[in-house]
């Protein structure tokens, strides 16, 4: 039972952060707007119009269209993911050395990892990114998300087959391809982890989510 709620959990909030990060991104690219600078948005058509007595109507299939698009995002760059560590920030000792294996292709990603139970696991799924924020030419920082299915939690997390989905919302800060990306899993205890990614393609291939003018 508990750990039924666990996973639950887990993936709630997971979805829960993924949805109010793309929400304020979202905001932003409607208004085009600068992030720091948030004190009055008007919504540009079809998402909204002001009327005759100048206040804005909001055009609510419009808005989640744009949300829906922004969270469905696009393929990550492709990738090989190389290494992973974990911090537990529970009293019960576990794994955190996680060894993880995996490569990001056209939007999926597989892999495989020691979990913090000591147990091989596998994954496979989509990996997609729905922001991302040039600071150089070199330095990229973006937000993306990897969902799919876990095999080799055994009785730790419920499961149907032996599968049990996840989605993990993640941070990635590239560095003339190459990357580190952080997640934080919110287990019962959070969950702090860390891996390393080598992309195959240089940033001057790589298409931005929205254009400069977006997010400045």
């Amino acid at each position: 039972m508990k750990s039924s709620y666990i996973n639950v959990k887990f993936n709630s909030i997971g979805i829960f952060i993924l949805i109010l990060f793309s929400y304020f991104f979202n905001i932003i690219a409607l208004a085009e707007i600068n992030p720091l600078e948030l004190v009055e948005i008007k919504l540009k058509p079809p998402y909204g119009k002001e009327n005759l007595e100048g206040k804005i109507e909001y055009n609510k299939v419009g808005v989640l269209d744009k949300t829906w698009k922004l969270i469905k995002g696009k393929p990550t760059r492709n990738a090989v993911i190389l290494g992973m560590f974990s911090k537990h920030t529970s009293k019960t000792r576990r794994n955190e050395d996680n060894h993880m294996v995996g490569i990001q292709y056209k939007g999926y990603t597989a892999g495989s990892f020691i979990n913090s139970y000591h147990d091989r696991t596998y994954f496979a799924g989509v990996s997609r990114e729905v922001w991302q924020k040039k600071i150089n030419d070199n330095f990229y920082i973006n937000f993306h998300y990897r969902a799919g299915l876990l095999h080799g939690y055994g009785d730790h997390y419920p499961d149907f087959i032996g599968l049990t989905p996840v989605i993990l919302p993640i941070i990635g800060f590239d560095y003339k391809g190459k990357a580190i990306d952080i997640t934080i899993i919110p287990d019962d205890k959070p969950i702090f982890c860390i891996n390393f990614r080598i992309n195959f393609s240089k940033f001057s291939n790589i298409k931005m989510l929205k254009s400069q003018k977006t997010f400045l």
